[in-house]
C-alpha cells in the first residue's frame, strides 16, 4: 500500500511536503543563513511545524511517535551535516526549536482531529 492514501488533498500535501523538504535541504546547506524578518528560532519552529502538519496529512495512519522520531532525526541530521560539510555551525538550540515546532504542530493536529465533524 502506498504511504499516500487516496484523495486529491493528500496528493497535494505530498507534493507540497516534497517541495518543503527540498527547500529545507537547500537552505540548510546555503553558505550564509538566509535573512528573513523572523528570528532563527521562529524560522525553525515554523519550518518544522509546517513539515509536521504536511507529514501528518500524508501519512495519517503512522503513529505520532514514528512521526516525531523521523522529523526529529531530520532536524538532528541537518545540524550534523551543517557541522561536517558547510562553513556554518551546528547548534543544539536549532534542534530544540525544531522539536518545539514538531510538538506545537502535533498538538494543533490533535485538536483539529478531535473537533472535526467526521469524528462526531
Amino acid at each position: 500500500m502506498s504511504p499516500i492514501e487516496s484523495g486529491t488533498s493528500r496528493w497535494i500535501a505530498a507534493i507540497t511536503l516534497a517541495g518543503c523538504l527540498t527547500a529545507v535541504a537547500t537552505l540548510a546547506f546555503w553558505p550564509q543563513p538566509v535573512t528573513v524578518p523572523l528570528t532563527e528560532d521562529a524560522q525553525h519552529i515554523l519550518a518544522f511545524g509546517i513539515l509536521t502538519v504536511l507529514t501528518r496529512r500524508v501519512w495519517q495512519r503512522a503513529s505520532w511517535r514514528r512521526l516525531v522520531f523521523w522529523l526529529f532525526a531530520l532536524g538532528v541530521g541537518i545540524e550534523v551535516l551543517q557541522w561536517a560539510f558547510t562553513p556554518r555551525h551546528a547548534e543544539w538550540r536549532d534542534v530544540t526549536a525544531d522539536a518545539t515546532g514538531i510538538a506545537i504542530a502535533l498538538l494543533i493536529c490533535q485538536a483539529l482531529a478531535a473537533w472535526s465533524p467526521a469524528r462526531r
